[in-house]
């Protein structure tokens, strides 16, 4: 600590204990109907403070469980089984169109080759082979 900061520090607590005495000195001097008085005050607000904690721990109380509701509520409306969404990569082939005709033979040779999830990716190309092939 610098000495300009360590006077400065000493001088603080050194005005501080002679305004607490002469603050005692004061206090000592008043007489009974003014002390009970300052004491009549005193109480008066140490139960203000009291009442005004006691009211902000209802509401926050009351928050808690709003706040609870809410997450309830929002947690019931987000369904709990994943939405399953097709990569990207991959065609989706679209239920209302028609579908050319495959017998069951051709279907079979597609799909006894290790590539069959390559088929079924590019299902749309192979559907309109076997279209203009057939």
């Amino acid at each position: 600590m610098t000495s300009s900061a360590h006077k400065t520090t000493r001088s603080s607590e050194l005005y501080a204990h002679n305004l607490k005495l002469e603050l005692d000195r004061a206090a000592e001097a008043l007489d009974m109907t003014t002390q009970s008085r300052l004491n009549q005050i005193r109480q008066q607000v140490l139960v203000s403070c009291a009442q005004r904690a006691q009211a902000w721990r209802a509401w926050w109380f009351s928050g808690a469980v709003v706040a609870g509701l809410a997450f309830w509520v929002i947690t019931q409306a987000i369904p709990l089984s994943p939405v399953i969404v097709p990569p990207a990569s991959h065609t989706v082939v679209s239920v209302t169109s028609p579908l050319p005709e495959v017998d069951l033979p051709t279907l079979e040779l597609l799909m006894s080759s290790e590539e069959e999830l390559e088929i079924l990716a590019e299902w749309d190309f192979y559907t309109w082979l076997v279209a203009e092939h057939s």
